[in-house]
């Protein structure tokens, strides 16, 4: 919201109807600066390994859920729209391979606070066609509409296209 503010007071962004603009809000504080801005669409953004949550948000699992709670709830009281963030689906630079199922658990409880959307991140671009195919499987199979899911991934090793295609 910081950046998104800079810009709109300096004429570098545009407030207009055919445009929504999001912010990432990992907290209640983020959201209340979104709030003030006039930002229609939120962003939660967790992980699906401890450490990069850790390291990235400075909380474990189930404590970023905690405070996404707080989050959707009151975005969504205000009539603002969230959408959740899982990072390293398929691999994490400290744990190495993700467990699909704790994937799939993460983008449940998004979906249970209220997240429209759950965007599923290959943050550090390890996935190929077979683990992303395991993944999604996994996924769709616990219960969550393929209509919920979205999917992030990084050419890192040249398999992003083919990751897409599955």
């Amino acid at each position: 919201p910081d950046i998104f503010e800079y810009l709109l007071r300096n004429g570098r962004v545009k407030n207009s109807s055919s445009s929504r603009y999001s912010a990432l809000t990992p907290n209640i504080r983020g959201l209340q600066k979104a709030k003030e801005l006039g930002v229609e669409e939120v962003a939660i953004f967790g992980a699906a390994s401890e450490s990069f949550s850790q390291k990235n948000i400075n909380c474990d699992i189930e404590t970023s859920i905690d405070r996404f709670t707080e989050v959707c709830e009151a975005a969504l009281d205000h009539g603002i729209r969230v959408r959740g963030y899982v990072s390293c689906v398929l691999g994490c630079p400290y744990e190495g391979a993700i467990d699909p199922q704790i994937v799939a658990a993460v983008t449940k409880r998004m979906l249970d606070l209220g997240c429209y959307e759950i965007s599923l991140g290959d943050t550090i671009g390890v996935g190929d066609p077979k683990s992303t195919r395991v993944l999604l499987d996994t996924v769709l199979a616990s219960g969550i509409p393929a209509d919920k899911l979205a999917v992030h991934f990084h050419d890192t090793y040249g398999m992003a296209i083919a990751n897409i295609l599955v």
